[in-house]
């Protein structure tokens, strides 16, 4: 169990556990999530269009330049 992880608790015969994702108890761990494994994919693809989308017009062209530049040299 992570620490700091509230301990699984029983209510008439059924174990819950904190879910992180749903701050809620519930019969799933928080590493059983399907709404925390969806969080994550989702955090995935927007880091990869932020990343993809970082580069500029401008950086793009100096790269450019250098690529030709070293391949007038060969």
């Amino acid at each position: 169990m992570e620490e700091g992880t509230p301990f699984p608790k029983t209510v008439n015969g059924r174990t819950y556990q904190w879910c992180i994702h749903h701050m809620a108890w519930t019969i799933h761990s928080s590493k059983e999530c399907k709404l925390g494994k969806e969080r994550i994919a989702e955090q995935s693809r927007a880091n990869s269009a932020t990343v993809a989308s970082s580069t500029t017009v401008s950086e793009m062209n100096y790269l450019a330049s250098v690529a030709a530049a070293s391949h007038r040299d060969e």
